[in-house]
Formats: structure tokens, sequence, C-alpha cells
């Protein structure tokens, strides 16, 4: 049995406390039907393990809990949401688990999964310069801005070429849309602009 599978076979909520009262007269034992009682779910004191979200999300497994336990957790809730959305987690998550604030388990669960995942995170953590592709995605998307930002602040010659890339320079100078509005460059302000042409 692999340790994911184990992890997720082991996920019993209820079984570290005890019921307050039997069950109803004439009904069968919980533990023996393997029924998770919601009212056991919601005295939970911790998620459940990221293994187990993972299960839910791929398959459905341990449905009841999950939800049970997403009702009593707002925060626990909205990470559910945005995984049943997207595969791996936004890079914001990974600044604020990085910095202590919020731990993480589906980023350190991601990076586990993912090499190259765990590799942009080392990355980050050792104050290493961005790869181009993160400065690419962060000049489309917006995404990585902390990472690209901190280094254009600590690096002159990164910030010029940043900078440069972002320039709307190297577009065609007449291309307008039907409507005649220029069409939208899809990127990001430059961080450090040049200093303003003066008018010819």
């Amino acid at each position: 049995m692999s340790t994911n599978q184990k992890a997720t076979s082991d996920y019993h909520p209820s079984s570290s406390r005890s019921r307050s009262s039997g069950p109803p007269r004439g009904a069968t034992p919980a533990a023996t039907t393997g029924v998770v009682l919601r009212r056991d779910v919601c005295h939970a004191v911790a998620p459940p393990p990221w293994d187990v979200v993972e299960a839910y999300v791929r398959t459905g497994a341990h449905g009841d809990s999950i939800d049970a336990y997403a009702d009593t957790d707002p925060t626990f809730a909205a990470v559910l949401a945005t995984r049943l959305h997207i595969e791996r987690p936004p890079w914001e998550w990974v600044e604020r688990h990085l910095k202590g604030d919020v731990p993480d388990p589906w980023v350190d669960w991601y990076a586990h999964a993912s090499p190259a995942f765990a590799t942009l995170i080392e990355l980050r953590r050792s104050g290493a310069q961005p790869p181009w592709e993160v400065v690419d995605e962060y000049l489309y998307t917006g995404d990585y801005r902390a990472w690209v930002e901190e280094h254009a602040g600590r690096s002159r010659a990164f910030a010029e070429v940043l900078a440069a890339m972002a320039s709307p320079d190297d577009e065609p100078e007449d291309d307008s849309n039907a409507d005649g509005a220029p069409p939208s460059l899809g990127r990001v302000i430059p961080l450090r602009p040049g200093p303003r042409r003066s008018s010819p």
C-alpha cells in the first residue's frame, strides 16, 4: 500500500473521541457500518490531511466528512473551493507559506508531487533571480508579482531588462482593432519605466 493510500485509508475523523450517546435503539452502530456522523466531524480540531482532500477531489472519497468539515471552517472551505477549480496552488499562497504566515498543506503536497514546482519554491526561498519563464508569466498575467518586483528592487540590471520587456515600443505602431481602439497589450505596467520622451 502506498503512503497516500495508507493516509486516506487511515483517516477516521471520529476515531479519536468517544460518542456522547449510543446509537438510536435498533440501529446498527456507526463503527460497524463505516458511517461518519456529521456531529463527530464538527468536533474535529484539525482539517483532514491533504492526501484525503486530494482523494476527495479526484474520486469523491470521504465526501461526507470533507463537506461537513468545510461547513465548520470557512478558511478550509475557501481553500477547498479553489482546489476544485485548479490543481496548482496560486503563487501568492506560496509567498504566504514561505513567510510562515499561513502554513499551507496544499503547497507542501503539490511541491512533493511536482519537482518543477518544488524547484521554483527553492529558488524563491534562496532569493535567486526569477527564471525568465516566471518573468514572462508576470508580464502577461501578473502572477509571481512579489518575487519579480522584489528582485527588481535589488538588481538594477534586472529592473532595466524587465522594463524593456514590458515596454510596448516593440509593438506595431498602427494596429487598431475594428472599433479604432488600440489593441490590449495584455501586459502589466512596467515596474520601472524609462524616462519620458519629450515631444518632438
